[in-house]
Parts: structure tokens; C-alpha cells; sequence
């Protein structure tokens, strides 16, 4: 065979330039393959971030974001996403300045907004949505939009982006377009809006719809103020508090004077009832929840259970003749009256007899009564608690006998709030255990969604035995039912309860009624404390306060 070289120079340059086209080609498909790639990877950030967020990791969630932004790829995902996280750190400001560079959204964006408006922040599902429907006319996202406006108080709008929405095929999106109505139907029956109510709903404090909203601090009647415990958003929704209309308002028409009178769940720490009418002086936000002042004998009782939990042999301080004087190293310490024969544990009590606890405080010791007040809560700090909340403290003034007797009767050395009263007195109610008082009960939207709950949390526990508990009830009751007893004066015909008296102050410039008690006897609902500023003797004066008190929720207790 004959082979032409000219005819097989011209083959291969034609194989080489196939060749070299090949190659050309290669080229362009393994960018389009490196642009997926990338594209896919760019979207596997991007879902992190959105998981991230989700996860309320937002530091490494602007991390991703950042980093999709700098690589101009889905860009506009990258800006939503940070705009997102702006909202989620309340910086609205911020937020809209990245969403004017967005326009798609790696989240789900009707859930996105029903987020916000869950928990009543309604500026930010109003901003995202407005933003959004540029770009998504899901009917979800008009009728979360709908909701939105409808927390802000812009009913006409809404109502008009709920129009937009149409009917709704999907039940969910059909029962929250419901919600949304029927929370536009509301603003139509009453022009005012309710933002505090107490826990049966009644409404406690209201604005006008449409207003700027209430100005300054939430004053409710009692002069009891909850405006720290309200954030801006919370104003556009629905507090309910712990506090009961009935109780409260009992409360507020029996006080007639300066001080405080707080009353509480004993087996939840719900303040059912808190009125605060400070006494001059006194710069405390809330008078009842910060105010304080010496707590006279309602301290006896503590005394009592610092000698129960020692298994003081009672033998040693009763019976004894009260002669209404005690010398203490060569001072003395009076008493408020000659008792003359003190029998027992329930006439010291009862008749409220400052030398047999002062006799029993010094034989306990001076450590060990405080010590047992420290067990009472006295010391310790109530922190994050809006209002603010204290209790009592327990001052150092010297280890001598006086001393130990003061202390012993709640004179000079200690002073209490009311809130702190109400507590020990629940602590005596109930097992021992004491709950961490509670103000506001529940938080909902417009949509009457909760967004927040409080829950029951125990503060301190006392570890008094179940049998001295009822030993100092049993005195507890003398004090209202026996003849002498400082509490006759409120006595209840065919109502059993507990209280125990205290006079504080000096007679120069006024004597203060301090009371505690809890009610009924058997099952108490109620765990209370009055102080009455300037009220006298609490035998005489906070003994009708607390009977006025209690005869007016009576209803309630039964």
C-alpha cells in the first residue's frame, strides 16, 4: 500500500485542531461546574445562617451572612439575612438599612413574621412584611402583614391587607386569618384598649385606641405601679397580672392610711393583692414591695421557731410571772403591759408578751436568731424582679443581752417590708416552703397568644418540722380567738383564720399597726401583711383594718 504524506500531514492538523477545540470547550463547562458548585455551597451558608438564627446563635449566624455578602453572590439573601438579625436584636434602625439591599429571603417568611407578631412585636413583622411584599404576594405573608397592623393599632390598613389576603384554601392560614379578624372586630366594640388586666381578664388599666399610648408610669388603683414591669411592646398587648380585682380593691378601701397591705397565694407566690400608699419619706418605687420598716412583734413568731428547731425545753421560760420588766446585765427591757401569769406558748402568743420571747430569744442565743431569720428570707436579694422587690435585713448592733432581746421582739435591730411579711407568713401557712412572689401572670398578643408565662419557683425553704408548724398556727389562732388575744378585734363570726400583731415606731412621732396572718385557717388561700403608717396600737386600729379587709373578700376565701 501506497501512503501519501500529503494526505496524512492534512489528517493530523485536522485531529489537532479537534484536539484543541475540545479543550476549548472544557473549559467554559468546568466554569459552569465551579459556579454550581459554588452556588450550592453558597446556599449551604446561607441555610447554616438561617439555622444558626434559628437557633438564636446569631453571632455565628451574621458570620455566614457576612460571608456570603462579600462574595456578591445571593447577595440579596445575605442582606435579608442580616436584616433579620437586627430584628432579632432590636435594632430596627440597623434593620432597615440591610433590607433596603435585600430581596429574597432564605427564611420562611410568613413564619418569620408570625414570630415576631407572637410575641407582640408588631414594628418588626410591619417592617419585614412591608419589605416583603415587594417580592412574596403569598397570601400567608398579607395576612400575617394584616396582623402586624393590627397589633400597631392601624386597623384601616389592616383591614385592607387582610382583603388583599382572599380567602384561604389551607386550614391553618384560614384559622389565622380568623384571628386576625376577630381581633379587628374587637377595635370596632370598644374604643379603649386594655394593656394590664388582673387574672381573670378584667381590665385594670386602659389607653385610647389609635393614642400614642398611656404616658409616664402604669399607676393602678392602690397606687401599686407596674410600668417596670412592662416593656415598650407590651403596651400594643395584654398583661395580666397576678393581682385579683376583688382582693385588690378590698385591700385598697380597708388600708385608710400610709403604708402597705400585700397579700399572696401561699402555695404559689401569686401576689393577689398589693396596695402601696408610701409614707413621707419614702423615695421606694413601690412602698410595698421596697419600703422598709421595723416589723415589731410579728418577729416573735420567728422566735418561736428558732427555740422549736433547738428543741428548747419550754419549762425553762413557761410559766413565769410577767411583771412587765426583764433585766438585761443591768438594763432594762419593757414590755408593752404587765401580763402577769403567762401559762403557755399560746397566751405569750396570744396576748403577745414581749418578756417570755425575749426571755425565750436569749436563751436561743443572738447567732441562732439570726441565723433562723436567715432561714425567713432576711438577708437575702430578690434580683431580676420588675418591679423591684427586697426583703427584709437584719442589722448588727452589738451581742449584749439588750440587744438579744430587742431582736427577739422585732424591736431596733431588723427592719421588713410588706411584701417580705406576706412571705413569712405564707412560709407558716403552708410546708415551709416559700415561693418567689409573682406580679405578672401572663403575656399575650393581640391575637391572645401567650408569649410569656411565670412560673412557680420556690425561694427559700424554712425546714420547720410539720409539727412545730402547727404549734405556732394553734398560737397563731389564740391571737384572734382568745379573750385577750391582741386580734380579738378582727375576729369573724363563722371565719377562722391566723394572724399575729406588731406595734413598731415610738410614740413621739406615731406607733405603726404591722400585722401578718393567712386565711382561712384550714387551706389558706391568703398569706398577708399591713403595715399602717401612723395607724396606733395594731391590737386596737390594724385589727379593724385587717377585719374591714377581710370581711370584703371574704367571698373569695370560702
Amino acid at each position: 500500500m501506497v501512503v501519501d504524506y500529503k494526505d496524512y500531514s492534512k489528517g493530523f492538523r485536522i485531529a489537532h485542531r479537534e484536539r484543541r477545540w475540545g479543550r476549548y470547550l472544557l473549559i467554559p463547562l468546568a466554569l459552569a461546574v465551579l459556579c454550581a458548585a459554588v452556588y450550592i455551597w453558597v446556599g449551604h451558608r446561607l441555610s447554616t445562617g438561617r439555622k444558626q438564627a434559628e437557633q438564636g446563635q446569631l453571632g455565628d449566624a451574621e458570620e455566614s451572612f457576612q460571608f456570603v455578602k462579600k462574595l456578591h453572590i445571593r447577595g440579596r439573601e445575605a442582606e435579608d439575612g442580616l436584616g433579620v438579625l437586627d430584628l432579632m436584636r432590636d435594632d430596627i434602625t440597623a434593620a432597615q438599612g440591610h433590607l433596603l439591599g435585600g430581596g429574597r429571603s432564605v427564611f420562611d417568611t410568613p413564619q418569620l413574621m408570625a414570630s415576631f407578631t407572637s410575641r407582640g412585636l408588631y414594628a418588626y413583622a410591619a417592617l419585614y412584611g412591608e419589605y416583603a411584599r415587594e417580592w412574596n404576594r403569598k397570601p400567608a405573608v398579607a395576612v400575617e402583614y394584616a396582623a402586624a397592623l393590627a397589633g400597631l393599632q392601624k386597623y384601616g390598613e389592616a383591614a385592607q391587607a387582610l382583603a388583599d389576603a382572599g380567602s384561604a384554601g389551607d386550614p391553618a392560614l384560614a384559622s389565622r386569618r380568623e384571628a386576625v379578624r376577630k381581633a379587628l372586630d374587637a377595635s370596632k366594640k370598644s374604643g379603649l384598649f386594655c394593656y394590664v388586666a388582673d387574672r381573670a381578664n378584667t381590665p385594670l388599666a386602659s389607653y385610647a385606641r389609635g393614642s400614642a399610648g398611656p404616658g409616664g408610669d402604669v399607676v393602678l388603683s392602690g397606687g401599686l405601679r407596674v410600668g417596670e414591669a412592662l416593656s415598650s411592646s407590651d403596651f400594643h398587648n395584654h398583661t395580666l397580672l397576678n393581682i385579683d380585682k376583688e382582693i385588690q380593691d378590698a385591700a385598697s378601701s380597708s388600708l385608710g392610711y400610709a403604708g402597705a397591705l400585700v397579700a399572696i397565694a401561699p402555695s404559689t407566690g401569686e401576689i393577689l393583692a398589693a396596695v402601696s400608699n408610701p409614707p413621707p419619706g419614702d423615695h421606694s418605687l413601690n412602698f410595698a414591695f421596697e419600703g422598709r420598716f421595723e416589723p415589731g412583734s410579728i418577729i416573735k413568731l420567728l422566735t418561736l421557731s428558732a427555740a422549736l428547731r433547738a428543741d428548747m425545753d419550754m419549762g425553762q421560760i413557761l410559766p413565769f410571772k410577767c411583771t412587765g420588766m426583764l433585766d438585761c446585765d443591768g438594763v432594762w427591757f419593757y414590755d408593752w403591759a404587765i401580763h402577769r401569769e403567762v401559762r403557755d406558748i399560746e397566751q405569750a402568743t396570744a396576748e403577745s408578751c414581749n418578756v417570755a420571747f425575749a426571755r425565750m430569744g436569749i436563751a436561743v442565743g443572738r447567732e441562732a436568731l439570726k441565723h433562723e431569720f436567715e432561714l425567713y428570707g432576711f438577708g437575702r436579694a430578690l434580683s431580676d424582679h420588675t418591679p423591684p422587690m427586697a426583703l427584709g435585713q437584719v442589722e448588727e448592733k452589738g451581742a449584749e443581752k439588750l440587744h438579744t432581746a430587742h431582736l427577739s421582739v422585732g424591736l431596733d435591730d431588723l427592719t421588713l417590708t410588706t411584701l417580705h411579711g406576706a412571705l413569712i407568713a405564707a412560709a407558716l401557712a403552708g410546708d415551709g416552703v416559700v415561693m418567689m412572689p409573682q406580679l405578672v401572670r401572663e403575656k399575650r398578643n393581640i391575637l391572645q397568644e401567650p408569649y410569656f408565662r411565670s412560673q412557680a419557683a420556690p425561694l427559700f425553704s424554712t425546714g420547720l418540722s410539720s409539727e412545730d408548724r402547727r404549734v405556732i398556727a394553734g398560737a397563731l389562732n389564740r391571737v384572734v380567738g382568745s379573750e385577750k388575744g391582741t386580734g380579738r378585734r378582727a375576729a369573724i363570726e363563722g371565719f377562722q383564720f391566723a394572724m399575729k400583731t406588731g406595734t413598731s415606731g415610738n410614740r413621739e412621732f406615731g406607733l405603726d399597726s404591722v400585722i401578718i396572718g393567712f386565711a382561712p385557717l384550714q387551706s389558706p388561700k391568703i398569706a398577708f401583711c399591713l403595715y399602717a403608717h401612723g395607724a396606733g396600737k395594731a391590737e386596737l386600729e390594724g385589727a379593724r383594718i385587717v377585719r374591714e379587709f377581710l370581711l370584703r373578700c371574704k367571698g373569695r376565701l370560702q
